[in-house]
């Protein structure tokens, strides 16, 4: 009997097709995971760059803001303006604040205080760690200690 089909030949056929789909749709998402197609792998990527970048700052020191926007400040403000609570960049500008307060403190101890004025102002900038506002206001009271001319002694 040629004019009658077999039964379950158009069942095969499209069990066939929708597998073909299956492995087609599965190949185009696998394709677009590794050509990093997603945009939270994107979003992960351009993280992963800022990072990196602000790593090479904090190892050449340049850890306040320059004019080249080559340092460790501007690159964890662009990490954390897209990622709030990132722990590495958080943890990266900890690091280059006490390196700031360390540095502030030595001038302090060469009779500096009004050097280390600024540098702990920008350590403030990159963590708000209590140690580093305590030593910001005890830099600037020594600078105005010695602003103040004693009076001369009466005759």
């Amino acid at each position: 009997m040629q004019g009658i089909e077999r039964p379950g030949a158009t069942r095969r056929a499209v069990i066939l097709v929708l597998a073909s789909m299956l492995f087609a749709s599965a190949a185009m998402a696998s394709a677009a995971y590794f050509l990093r197609w997603y945009p939270a792998q994107q979003r992960e990527d351009r993280i992963a760059e800022l990072m990196r970048r602000a790593n090479d700052a904090y190892h050449l020191g340049r850890l306040t803001k320059d004019a080249d926007g080559n340092d460790v400040e501007t690159f964890t403000d662009a990490v954390l303006a897209e990622s709030p609570s990132h722990t590495r960049a958080r943890a990266l500008r900890r690091s280059a604040a006490v390196q700031l307060q360390n540095e502030a403190t030595s001038l302090r101890n060469a009779n500096q205080p009004e050097r280390a004025v600024p540098i702990l102002t920008a350590a403030l900038r990159l963590s708000s760690d209590p140690s580093i506002r305590q030593d910001l206001e005890a830099a600037r009271r020594e600078v105005e200690s010695r602003s103040v001319t004693p009076t001369p002694p009466p005759p």
